[in-house]
């Protein structure tokens, strides 16, 4: 957290003082900083899916894929995850312009 940076200038009571916060909150945060994410299972299963698929399957195929291991995620908590492991497909699909002009 940010009172490791300043613990060498001042005391954790005197920052807690400053700021207006209780001990209760420092030892929460570190306690909520030290605890493994919940998605840590997912995240890797997420990982597995993207690279053993030449890196180009997007949320919905993982989605997918999830729930037929019977993980069941939504597609946001999907993106957000894959957002995080900087795991987004390397490629766009090119539109076409529309155009009108039947010749």
């Amino acid at each position: 957290m940010l009172f490791n940076a300043l613990d060498s200038f001042y005391s954790i009571k005197e920052l807690l003082t400053y700021l207006n916060l209780s001990r209760s909150s420092n030892h929460y945060q570190i306690k909520a900083i030290s605890t493994p994410s919940k998605y840590n299972e997912i995240q890797t299963l997420i990982k597995q899916y993207f690279n053993d698929n030449r890196s180009i399957y997007c949320y919905r195929r993982i989605k997918i894929l999830l729930e037929k291991d019977g993980a069941i995620l939504s597609e946001k908590e999907i993106r957000r995850l894959m957002k995080e492991m900087d795991s987004t497909p390397s490629y766009t699909k090119k539109r076409k312009k529309y155009n009108s002009y039947q010749g």
